[in-house]
C-alpha cells in the first residue's frame, strides 16, 4: 500500500515538472502510486459494485484511477504533473453523464475521501431541490442516516452564502442551499493513511455515505424522466 515513498515521488515529480525526470522515475511511480491504487481498486470493489452494481470498477487510469499528469491546455497553470492522484467509484461518464462518484484523493499534504456531485449543473440543482422539497424517499434516508454520524460533512465552499430559503428548518438548509453536492472525510496527516488497513476503512465509509449515492442517483433519474421534461427544458 501506501507509504512515505509515495508522498515523496508525487512531491519531487510535480517540483520536477519534467517528462525526462518521470521518464527516469516511472518505476518508482509505478510502485509507490500506480500499483498500490491498483490494489486499493481491487480491494474496496467488490464491495462498491453491492452499493451500485453499473460502477465502473477496473483498476485502469481513466477508468477509476486519475492521471497523474495535467491537461494544460485551459489552464494558466502549465505545470506539467500533479502534486496527487486519485480514485473514483462511478457509472460509465459515457452512458451516464454527470452522475455522483465515490473519491478518495492522496496528496502528500493531506487525503480526502467522500462522495458526491462537484459543481452540479443546473438542471441537476434544479431537480435536487425539488426532491427535498417534495419529501422525497431517499432524501429523508440520506438524511437520516448522515444524522447520526460526524465524520463527513459538507463542504463549506459548497454553499451559498445567503441562504435562497430562509424560511425553511436550518436542517434542510443545509441541503437546499448546495451549489457543490459533496460529503467529505479530510485527514490532515497522509501517513494516516499507511498500511493494510486502509480498505476497510474506505469500504466502511463508503457504505455510510451509500444512502447519500442512492438519494443522488434519484435526482438523475427525476431530471430524466420523460413525463418531468420540465426539470431540463424549464
Amino acid at each position: 500500500m501506501f507509504t512515505q515513498q509515495t508522498l515523496d515521488f508525487m512531491f519531487e515529480n510535480r517540483i520536477n515538472n519534467s517528462k525526462i525526470w518521470f521518464e527516469e522515475h516511472r518505476g518508482d511511480y509505478e510502485k509507490y502510486l500506480l500499483h498500490p491504487f491498483q490494489a486499493l481498486v481491487e480491494n474496496i470493489a467488490p464491495y462498491m459494485l453491492d452499493i451500485d452494481p453499473e460502477m465502473v470498477t477496473e483498476p485502469k487510469v481513466t477508468r477509476t484511477i486519475s492521471r497523474i499528469h495535467r491537461d494544460t491546455r485551459f489552464s494558466k497553470d502549465k505545470s506539467k504533473y500533479r502534486d496527487s492522484m486519485w480514485l473514483f467509484f462511478r457509472r460509465d461518464k459515457k452512458l451516464y453523464p454527470n452522475y455522483p462518484s465515490f473519491f478518495f484523493e492522496l496528496r502528500p499534504a493531506y487525503a480526502w475521501w467522500g462522495c458526491g456531485m462537484y459543481m452540479a449543473d443546473s438542471s441537476y440543482l434544479e431537480s435536487y431541490r425539488s426532491l427535498i422539497l417534495n419529501g422525497n424517499k431517499s432524501f429523508k434516508e440520506a438524511q437520516r442516516a448522515l444524522k447520526k454520524q460526524d465524520r463527513f460533512t459538507f463542504d463549506t465552499d459548497g454553499a451559498y452564502k445567503r441562504s435562497k430559503y430562509p424560511d425553511m428548518s436550518a436542517e434542510l438548509r443545509i441541503w437546499l442551499d448546495r451549489k457543490s453536492v459533496y460529503m467529505m472525510h479530510t485527514e490532515e496527516d497522509p501517513s494516516t493513511c499507511f498500511g493494510d488497513g486502509l480498505p476497510d476503512r474506505l469500504i466502511a465509509d463508503f457504505q455510510l455515505l451509500a444512502p447519500l449515492y442512492q438519494f443522488l442517483i434519484s435526482v438523475c433519474e427525476h431530471r430524466i424522466t420523460p413525463e418531468r421534461t420540465y426539470d431540463i427544458h424549464r
